[in-house]
């Protein structure tokens, strides 16, 4: 079955005016395939033409960035005629490799651009590939979701050419489906370059049930500096650890900015005095290499960025205050 995922519209309407006319209610739904040369699922495909037939007059949203194949063994021709799509493969596809074709809000109608998300599956041999794969992108400094970032699974880590790719959603999170069972070496890069990728092959004989988390960073990127201010009367924070954590780094961020940075060698108990009134946070990294800083990741060296573990709450320091706060952690 084709799978739709479509959006939601929400409509601000006034209230009616007498003697206007209006065009009837407005096309919230995007175009629905109603036959093709292809169904989810086929198996022993040879065809080099898939041909879709929509409910309605259609217009395509920047095929070449919005229609892909996966994996991309061949490049595709898009037309277009009334409420037809014919897509033709310039190349020819490997035998028994399963494909997923993909629309990424490629199809709108002529209204109102509605348009939607669907995908066909589909293999050359007799078997479906179903070995899936969901990785969640990050930002490593800050934790938060990663934007404008595609995944990539090579089957070397040399290789130039993406075996599969795929762009991560507003979570950061992209899901592959239909993978075929190997070895592969992942890569994630944003927009902006940063990235990061796992330098040892991933089995993939079967389904992972966990999803893999990747930290994007660019290469020598640097934490922000410490700035230490000069405090007449500050606040003491009495700190506890749950654990020893030997190669652990501790930052104080007050309001965002670092003001501490300091090495844990394990010990559990730490006094923090003279700081500043204001709201603070704690930033913890794994200093691996134990150079007294953070490090990016190191591509020539394959080696991933240090791991970072921003804690989300909040303490408020005043002046002449003592403060007992406890972090814990489960590694």
């Amino acid at each position: 079955m084709v799978r739709y995922a479509l959006g939601l519209i929400v409509i601000l309407t006034a209230c009616a005016q007498v003697g206007t006319i209006t065009g009837g209610p407005e096309d919230m739904s995007a175009p629905q395939v109603r036959s093709a040369n292809l169904k989810d699922g086929q198996t022993n495909v040879q065809q080099n033409q898939f041909r879709f037939e929509f409910d309605e007059w259609i217009k395509l949203n920047k095929p070449t960035e919005t229609i892909s194949l996966m994996p991309a063994d061949s490049r595709l021709v898009f037309s277009t005629k009334k409420n037809q799509l014919q897509i033709e493969l310039s190349d020819p596809l490997q035998a028994n490799t399963t494909y997923t074709l993909l629309f990424n809000r490629a199809i709108q109608d002529f209204t109102e651009a509605n348009d939607s998300v669907f995908s066909y599956c589909f293999s050359t041999g007799s078997v479906l590939d179903s070995i899936r794969l969901a990785v969640r992108v990050k930002m490593a400094t800050t934790g938060s979701p990663a934007k404008k970032t595609s995944v990539g699974l090579y089957e070397t880590d040399t290789s130039m050419q993406a075996r599969y790719l795929a762009a991560v959603d507003e979570s950061g999170l992209v899901c592959f489906n239909a993978l075929k069972a190997g070895n592969y070496y992942l890569k994630a890069i944003s927009q902006a370059q940063e990235m990061d990728a796992i330098f040892t092959p991933l089995d993939l004989n079967k389904s992972l049930d966990d999803t893999l988390v990747m930290a994007l960073s660019k290469i020598n990127q640097q934490l922000d500096s410490v700035q230490v201010n000069e405090v007449l009367a500050g606040g003491t924070i009495r700190l506890k650890i749950n654990q020893e954590l030997a190669q652990g780094r501790l930052r104080v961020l007050k309001e965002g900015k670092p003001v501490r940075d300091f090495a844990l060698e394990g010990k559990q108990q730490f006094l923090l005095e003279q700081l500043e009134a204001g709201t603070y946070q704690f930033q913890l990294y794994f200093d691996t290499n134990q150079n007294g800083k953070w490090d990016a990741i190191r591509p020539t060296e394959k080696l991933r960025a240090e791991e970072i573990y921003n804690l989300t709450s909040t303490y408020k320091v005043r002046a002449n205050w003592d403060l007992d706060i406890t972090l814990r952690f489960n590694f």
